[in-house]
């Protein structure tokens, strides 16, 4: 292993299982599973669309099968990694940002997306693209057609 050498890291946001990590580590592991609603009108309740629901949260994520035993010879002739400096607007659901080395890395992210707008009055045809250039999107009853 070499050492990681920063001369300036700066992030301005980290949020939902995002990881900055200066130097080496085993193993990283990253799971997200998050539900963003957006309405016309702001009316929400409790649990209203629990994420077993929805069976993309359900399914098994593919795995690539291990790798065969390959020989490998590796000469670092020089001890460090150096980064002079790094900025990082954000890092969000299930990234990693390292500096260094790592063994092993497993992230999973998984998002569903609804957006409920209605068309704009006047009898605009289906599917015309409403409110903030969003298209409206039926939502079937929980269960129907997913």
């Amino acid at each position: 292993m070499r050492t990681s050498v920063v001369g300036s890291l700066k992030v301005l946001a980290v949020i939902f299982q995002a990881v900055i990590h200066v130097g080496d580590t085993r193993y990283i592991q990253a799971k997200t599973n998050a539900f963003a609603l957006q309405r016309q009108i702001a009316d929400f309740e409790k649990d209203e669309f629990p994420l077993e629901q929805f069976p993309m949260f359900r399914r098994p994520i593919p795995r690539l099968s291990p790798a065969e035993n390959v020989r490998m010879v590796k000469r670092d002739t020089v001890p460090f990694i150096t980064v002079g400096a790094v900025k990082i607007n954000a890092a969000s659901t299930s990234a990693v940002v390292q500096i260094g080395s790592n063994v092993c890395i497993d992230l999973e992210s998984r998002i569903k997306h609804i957006r409920q707008f209605t068309p704009p009055a006047g009898g605009a045809a289906a599917g015309a693209v409403g409110a903030g250039g969003m298209a409206p999107v039926p939502l079937a009853a929980p269960g129907a057609g997913r």
